[in-house]
């Protein structure tokens, strides 16, 4: 098995139909509202990870373009901010959770997750110990505005790494955190595990 066969294996055993488990059986309420201050909504929390994702996948590991900007999906959401939230203010964060359009977040999900799984097969075992170029991964975070100006230690962060850690992390172990805090809402909202 090589690299690509035990990402996929694992991906594929986690995150297809995520986004809806994660806001099944819950109010409108219950999904746009932080269940106390400080603490993230579960519609943001799903597409803080979808947007992760199709950045991270499509930006750092291929360097082909987003799902967010091949489908119009900013318009379809009803949200049309380019970031991955990290970096909003929590006013922001409960705007989002507002207005996105929760059907078209389920939507995009499955949009990332096809392209998360095209990209994947078409790597090369070779490409994974690749390190991305430091103006690379400036441009991608100027260019397609990934954090607000408040977080770009993240883009510090990222520097120096390689697209293999850009598919571990932000494909798989950056979901399973968000995963594992959802989960904990949801508990605190009376509705466990999924």
């Amino acid at each position: 098995m090589n690299a690509q066969e035990l990402f996929l294996l694992r991906y594929r055993n986690s995150h297809p139909g995520m986004s809806r488990a994660l806001l099944a059986d819950l109010t409108e309420e219950q999904m746009r509202t932080p269940p106390c201050p400080g603490v993230n909504t579960l519609t943001w929390l799903v597409w803080h990870m979808a947007r992760v994702e199709d950045i991270g996948l499509n930006r750092f590991v291929s360097d082909g373009e987003q799902v967010f900007d091949g489908g119009g999906w900013g318009t379809r959401f009803g949200v049309t901010r380019r970031d991955f939230g990290t970096g909003m203010t929590p006013d922001e964060v409960l705007d989002l959770s507002a207005r996105i359009d929760v059907e078209a977040l389920h939507a995009y999900w499955d949009a990332v997750e096809e392209r998360t799984i095209s990209v994947v097969q078409d790597l090369h075992p070779e490409d994974l110990g690749t390190i991305l170029d430091a103006t690379h991964v400036h441009r991608v975070f100027a260019h397609d505005e990934v954090v607000t100006p408040d977080a770009l230690w993240v883009r510090d962060y990222m520097e120096g790494e390689t697209r293999g850690f850009f598919l571990i992390h932000l494909g798989l172990t950056h979901i399973f955190v968000h995963r594992g805090e959802a989960l904990a809402i949801r508990g605190l909202l009376g509705h466990p595990g999924r």
